[in-house]
Order: C-alpha cells, then structure tokens, then sequence
C-alpha cells in the first residue's frame, strides 16, 4: 500500500509540474484574440486578419499546413527558431504584448517573390525551398510568417498561384522575374527590381 500511495504521490507532483509550466496563466485576462506572435527578436506581437483567419481554420491532424502553437515563450519550434504563435496568456507578465505591425513591406515581399521565382523555376517549391534561397538572397533566414503573408499578398495579385501543397509563378509572376533579371546578374539589383514591381502594384490598391 505505501508502494502504491508513492506512486499516486509522483504521478500527482508530475501532473502538477507539467500544469504549472504548460498551461497556468502568466498574465491576466485581456482583450484581443486569444493567441499573439512571439518574434525572432524575443518581441511579442499581436496578429493580423490573415493570421487570425488561419489559426482559426480546422485542420486534420495530418495535415502539414497545421500551425505550430507554442506552449512557453521561450521554446524553440521544430526548426529551431524562438518566433511562433503562442497563447496570450502563456506571455510573461512582464513583456509588453505590442500592436500588429505589418510585415508586409515591399522588402519584404519582393524578397520572398524573388526567393519563391528561383525556387521554382523548374517545379513548384514549398517553404523549405523558399526559405533556403531566401538565405542565400539577404543572408538571413525568413520566418514562416514572413513567407506565409507574402505568398498570400503575392497570391492576391495574381502572380503566385498555389499546386498542391507547394507554389510556383504564375505568367504574370514569370514576366515580372525575367523583367526584373534582364540585363544583370547581380541578386542585389534584381531584388530592387522587384520591389520597384510590388511598389507598383501596391500603388494600384490605393
């Protein structure tokens, strides 16, 4: 019997443990959507209407599409990163949880156009393939909101469209790449080419 109570007692300080470090609340209750974006900086962010829309999509559980949800600010996600989505209430009191700024900058957005153009210029690429590309571009890694509101901003004007699970240019996204690679090699300036393009189909929204 004591053998038995021993048992019971690790089980109920395990469970205690696991309760305490992955679900209670580190803040009190606020207004605003339930989860926020914990950037790469160590920031914490809320979300746009396109993040919100996504989080709140049913998935399978097989699906590959299915967001990865933190359960402590401080975790690494599964490519070892610390930005991620997060529940408001596992952000620690102390840090200031700050208003969506939009990460969808013409930098930004023609940088991942110009990564996801070369990425499949022979077959549809997925994120993995964008992301290592877009390294090599600007030397820094995109996160998977980064891509993911820029192919959704790129899809929206037509010139990325989706196969399956992987995107590729569609005829418009192809004229804008073999335009802005015309006479020169230089990644840089290619890149400047094509944010002039998304400034320009920026301006038309207005």
């Amino acid at each position: 019997m004591t053998i038995l109570y021993f048992i019971i007692g690790i089980i109920v300080i395990v469970g205690l443990f696991v309760y305490l470090k992955y679900f209670v609340p580190l803040r009190p209750k606020e207004l605003g959507f339930e989860y926020v974006y914990v950037n790469e900086d160590g920031t914490v962010s809320e979300l746009d209407e396109e993040d919100i829309e996504y989080l709140e999509t049913e998935f399978s559980p097989a699906d590959g599409a299915r967001p990865y949800i933190k359960s402590r600010y401080n975790e690494l996600t599964p490519d070892k990163k610390k930005s991620g989505f997060i529940m408001r209430n596992r952000v620690p009191k102390r840090i200031e949880i700050m208003p969506y700024n939009n990460p969808s900058e013409g930098r930004t957005i023609s940088w991942i156009y110009l990564a996801l153009s070369m990425a499949s210029e022979t077959e549809p690429t997925d994120f993995n393939g964008i992301s290592m590309i877009a390294d090599g571009i600007n030397h820094a890694v995109p996160t998977h909101k980064e891509i993911q509101t820029s192919i959704s901003w790129l899809s929206e004007k037509g010139l990325v469209s989706k196969v399956g699970k992987k995107h590729t240019l569609t005829a418009k996204g192809r004229d804008d790449y073999k335009t802005a690679s015309k006479d020169t090699n230089t990644l840089l300036k290619i890149w400047d080419n094509m944010e002039q393009k998304i400034k320009n189909y920026a301006k038309h929204c207005i």
